[in-house]
Order: structure tokens, then C-alpha cells, then sequence
């Protein structure tokens, strides 16, 4: 997997423009703060790369044909260039929210309490491996954009509350309750990846018919359920030794 990442980079014009804007509208940005932190800087750009390693690599090809390829995607985008962005997104805010006006803001302030937050997240991953709305986008290249996007705008607002803006931190103020929103949003992943782990048989139509042959295919699902679990017990973990700092 990881001579796929490195490998079969299909430059798509209308995503590397989008990101291209983006990385130099947020330096023109980040330049005009105070104090600007490089960190931030940072972690923006390596959001916007992970989301380019994500569709643009040899795994984006592959995922066509093999689960574990897609789990990868899923991950790239929801547990590491989603974070990533919210790592950066201060001083965008700082700039942005004062000139959207009051509706917008606190719209936004709404989107990002942490059950809310949560329960998006919850409903768009476990929406989109519903099996129906999975084969239907791999079916759909349009119908699989629009996967991707939303996965990483629900994983965007999942993040969002461990940012100093709005006034969701207030609601994690304490390592309790960052404990409780990590473990519980972990939990929620980490079954959707046990259930494609231990599955007996291929939950998705798409790669049961592959030429390849269901057990192939079950054995790649049982990968990819893998690779969600683990991974996500992963970053959970890690997001929770960043977070805890009780005063």
C-alpha cells in the first residue's frame, strides 16, 4: 500500500486548482495575522497535501477495486487532513468570522458544539458504508466526489470543538469530557471497522462481483476493517494525550 501512495499520481485539474487557492489564499491570510504561527501554517498545508495523497495518488484508482484501498481514503481524509485543517484553521477564523455577520456565525458556533458535531460525523461515516449508498457511489464517480467531500466536512466539524474559536471548547474544558466525545466518537468508527472485520461474508455488492472472487473480496473487506480500527484507535488515542490539559 504504501508503493501505491507514492506511486500512479493522477493530477485532477479541478481538485489541485481548488487546493492550489486555497494553500496560497490561506498564506496570504496567515501572513496578515499577528503573531502568526508557523505551526498552524503548518498544519494547514499538510492537510490540503493529505487530502491531494488521498485522490490523487494510486490509491484513488484502486480503491475501485479494492475495499482496503477505500478505507485508506477514509482515513486519509477523516483522520488525518481533517484534524490537520482544524490544527490551522485559527487564523481563517480570526479573519473570516467577523466579516460573515451575526447569522452566519452563529450558525456556525451551532455546527461545531460537540454533540452536534459528533452526531454528523456519526451519520455521514455510517451513512456512506450503508451497503445501498457505498455501491451506489463507487457506481457514480460524481455520487463518490461528493462522498469524499462530506466525509471530510462531517470529520472537519468532529474536530472543530478542540479549536479556540466559537465556544465549544468551553463545553470540553475538562479531560472528562474531552475522554467521553474521543472514546465515544473512536467507538462509533472502531464498530463500523469491527463490523467489516469479522464479517463472515462481503457486505458490498461492488466487490463481491469483481473478478477476483468473493473470497478475495472478503479478505480485502476483513483488511480494510482492519486498517479503520486500528487506525482510528490510533489517531483517538493520540488526539487524547494532545487534548488533556486540565488547568
Amino acid at each position: 500500500m504504501a508503493a501505491v501512495l507514492l506511486t500512479g499520481w493522477e493530477w485532477h485539474p479541478v481538485l489541485v486548482a481548488a487546493l492550489a487557492v486555497t494553500g496560497v489564499g490561506y498564506v496570504a491570510i496567515w501572513r496578515r495575522g499577528t503573531a502568526p504561527s508557523r505551526a498552524a501554517l503548518l498544519a494547514w498545508q499538510g492537510g490540503l497535501f493529505a487530502i491531494a495523497v488521498a485522490t490523487c495518488s494510486g490509491v484513488d484508482p484502486l480503491s475501485d477495486a479494492r475495499l482496503s484501498a477505500h478505507m485508506v481514503q477514509h482515513e486519509l481524509l477523516t483522520f488525518l487532513a481533517a484534524p490537520l485543517l482544524v490544527a490551522g484553521m485559527r487564523p481563517v477564523t480570526l479573519a473570516l468570522l467577523p466579516r460573515l455577520g451575526f447569522p452566519l456565525a452563529r450558525w456556525g458556533h451551532a455546527l461545531t458544539r460537540p454533540r452536534t458535531a459528533w452526531m454528523v460525523a456519526a451519520a455521514v461515516l455510517w451513512g456512506w458504508h450503508w451497503p445501498p449508498a457505498y455501491d451506489y457511489a463507487l457506481a457514480h464517480p460524481a455520487v463518490h466526489d461528493v462522498e469524499h467531500v462530506t466525509l471530510l466536512m462531517a470529520y472537519t466539524l468532529y474536530w472543530s470543538p478542540f479549536t479556540p474559536f466559537g465556544h465549544a471548547v468551553a463545553a470540553l474544558r475538562t479531560d472528562a469530557a474531552r475522554t467521553l466525545y474521543l472514546a465515544t466518537g473512536g467507538a462509533q468508527s472502531g464498530l463500523l471497522g469491527a463490523v467489516l472485520a469479522f464479517a463472515g461474508t462481503p457486505v458490498y455488492r461492488h466487490y463481491a462481483a469483481a473478478p477476483t472472487g468473493g473470497e478475495v473480496a472478503l479478505a480485502d473487506q476483513q483488511l480494510g476493517g482492519m486498517i479503520m480500527l486500528l487506525s482510528g484507535a490510533v489517531v483517538f488515542a493520540l488526539a487524547g494525550a494532545v487534548t488533556m490539559r486540565d488547568e
